[in-house]
């Protein structure tokens, strides 16, 4: 029995460093863990949304740093679903993507919006 407890803990410690190294540039998708008193930007949406792609694709060419986060994932959709309560947002219907500035989050914002903010955050570099 402790073979196996041992054999399945090296397993998951696998998948997670594998998850880890995986994600590319400012994408991820897993556990929502954003760092405390860290300046940043995470995106909600799905891969096949149009509006989530092109605020993507926009962060990327502006050199944005930024973490993706699948609203397929279960884990991430509930408690993002606490988040928009908590900032008054509705999460009856909303259009994707929410995008959340060191704290702030917006549903659907314009780029330009986000890049404001953004740029603010860190003293307009």
């Amino acid at each position: 029995m402790a073979k196996l407890l041992v054999f399945v803990l090296l397993i998951y410690g696998a998948v997670l460093f594998f998850d880890k190294n995986s994600s590319k540039g400012g994408a991820a998708s897993g556990s929502m863990v954003i760092e405390e008193n860290a300046s940043y930007v995470a995106v909600y949406g799905r891969k096949d949304c149009g509006y989530t792609r092109q605020m993507l694709e926009d962060l990327e060419q502006s050199g944005i740093e930024h973490r993706f986060f699948s609203l397929d994932d279960k884990s991430i959709s509930g408690p993002m679903h606490a988040r928009m309560l908590q900032n008054g947002l509705d999460t009856s219907y909303y259009l994707l993507p929410v995008v959340e500035v060191d704290g702030e989050m917006s549903i659907r914002p314009e780029f330009s919006q986000v890049s404001t903010l953004y740029r603010a955050a860190h003293g307009g570099s």
